[in-house]
């Protein structure tokens, strides 16, 4: 007689490995949040903080039941559109399944989760996403630390959408006059510090990605 089970994965491991991927996964969290809404076409973004959580609210096209199965709540599974910014499949990890407990909310249809376990049904029709995630203990941040790394990505990307920050609208963003050069992927831009020293950064759709110090 065979005996069939199902492999347990304790939450703490993607934590665990987010840790060990991103040299900030703080930084990270937020950088996949906007990643999804800016590929949602969202045109307004909310991102509130608590210190044990966090909420992400966007007006873009949002998820059926089929693509929240799909794309967000199977390992490795991703629906992203070519050219968008994400697409790897990896940012669940970070956004769902790191935390105590996550909600998404997307259309009519609302998923409660804690790991790999998750509750799926129907809700009131939701023109967006929600979602939302409390921080395990080992996360160790604040509200005011998110705040603050939330400003800093968005000081290096030129989003064409309204962004709210605990309900105060964003600004500063990093304006170029040009792009020093253009491909299927991305654009480069060059700026130039006050300390005399060249970056190249590195935007997808308006979304800072990476930057590479130049020199003098």
């Amino acid at each position: 007689m065979s005996i069939t089970n199902t492999v347990q994965i304790p939450k703490g491991y993607f934590l665990k490995q987010s840790k060990q991927e991103y040299a900030s996964y703080a930084q990270r969290l937020v950088q996949e949040l906007f990643q999804n809404s800016v590929d949602a076409g969202a045109t307004e973004i909310k991102i509130n903080f608590k210190n044990d959580g966090y909420e992400m609210i966007d007006n873009g096209k949002g998820m059926n039941r089929e693509t929240m199965v799909d794309a967000m709540l199977t390992f490795g599974g991703t629906q992203k559109d070519e050219g968008n910014a994400g697409g790897f499949g990896h940012a669940k990890i970070l956004l769902l399944f790191s935390m105590d407990s996550f909600t998404i909310q997307s259309r009519n249809t609302t998923a409660l989760g804690e790991g790999l376990n998750y509750e799926i049904g129907d809700s009131e029709y939701l023109n967006g996403t929600i979602v939302t995630g409390k921080f395990a203990k080992e996360w160790d941040v604040s509200a005011e630390r998110m705040a603050l790394i939330t400003k800093s990505f968005l000081q290096k990307c030129d989003l064409k959408a309204k962004v709210y920050i605990n309900d105060t609208e964003y600004t500063n963003w990093m304006i170029t006059n040009r792009a020093v050069r253009k491909n299927e992927w991305s654009k480069l831009y060059s700026k130039k510090t006050t300390y005399d020293c060249y970056y190249l950064y590195v935007r997808k759709n308006g979304l800072f990605m990476f930057e590479k110090y130049m020199g003098e």
